[in-house]
């Protein structure tokens, strides 16, 4: 199945990312910048969650890099090695994330179940519905005050992430998260197709000279989530391929699941969220059980020829 969207990680520089390792979070809180729009509107409203999606699209189903401390969580985070940054969290309403250029301070597009903020500096440029499509400005205003709220708290999730020591990654929270965020995004997939003027964005020389600017970052993800897979499949024998621990090897409150503390025997609470972007589920797509994150050709769509939102 083709995949795509706009705006949503890399490498940090070595002397940021050990003073990010050494400095402890400091827990500041900025306010939210005003609800508003940015003063001149967007020419391509498509640039930002097409850029997204393309980050997606290159780490396919390779899992976090690593997680970090934040409000008395564990966020993942990915890194592309162009400095571009995704982090996820998990909340009492479902999966949020929030993209990152290599030198911004806040997000550039921030993602919550069914709706989307695309940000020009820190004022929303656009918002986009639950397949991504783009609202009209009038429409998209009542939501303003929710989107500068999602862009402070991604400029605070960015800070802890510099700013704290990098923490494993639960293997069976990934396990059992993975498929709700793909699911997330996959909604995605049909919005390029619904929406002409993103369909026109993909199709452009620039757009696809970006995408092919993450061919090396695409193939690096594809090793890495290989790796993966054959740990899980040998049981979790021999040292992780990467910042994970094995099922059951919590060291700490809040261990494990992007957003919320485990359940349990470190397992994922009873009031696990529903899935995110449920709302507007296209036509004649049915829930159900999803695939696993290994499943499948490692570093592809984790989609492509398997179930659908």
């Amino acid at each position: 199945m083709n995949w795509a969207v706009a705006a949503r990680l890399g490498t940090i520089s070595g002397a940021l990312a050990l003073s990010a390792c050494m400095m402890p979070y400091d827990g500041g809180y900025e306010p939210a910048p005003p609800p508003a729009y940015s003063d001149m509107e967007s020419p391509d409203l498509y640039a930002f969650i097409d850029r997204a999606d393309s980050l997606w699209e290159a780490i396919g189903d390779a899992p976090p890099d690593y997680a970090f401390a934040f409000d008395g969580a564990e966020p993942w985070a990915w890194e592309l090695q162009d400095g571009q940054r995704i982090v996820v969290e998990e909340t009492q309403d479902g999966i949020q994330s929030y993209y990152f250029s290599p030198e911004d301070r806040g997000p550039f597009l921030a993602v919550r179940p069914g709706m989307s903020f695309g940000f020009e500096g820190e004022t929303v440029a656009v918002v986009y519905g639950p397949d991504g499509g783009a609202l009209p400005r009038e429409a998209g205003a009542a939501h303003l005050g929710e989107g500068a709220e999602l862009y402070a708290r991604g400029r605070a999730l960015l800070r802890a992430m510099l700013q704290s020591q990098r923490r494993e990654v639960d293997s069976q929270a990934w396990i059992d998260t993975g498929p709700i965020i793909w699911g997330s995004v996959a909604l995605w997939d049909f919005g390029w197709q619904r929406h002409p003027g993103w369909g026109h964005h993909r199709d452009s020389v620039r757009d696809a000279g970006w995408r092919h600017r993450l061919t090396a970052e695409r193939l690096r993800r594809q090793a890495l989530a290989e790796q993966f897979r054959r740990w899980r499949e040998g049981g979790f024998q021999g040292p992780p391929p990467g910042r994970f621990h094995r099922p059951g090897d919590g060291h700490g409150p809040g261990i494990g699941r992007p957003g919320r503390p485990d359940g349990p025997n470190g397992r994922p609470g009873t009031d696990r969220p529903h899935q995110p972007g449920q709302h507007g589920r296209p036509p004649g797509a049915q829930p159900g059980r999803p695939r696993q994150p290994d499943a499948g050709q490692p570093g592809s769509r984790p989609w492509r020829g398997g179930w659908r939102p």
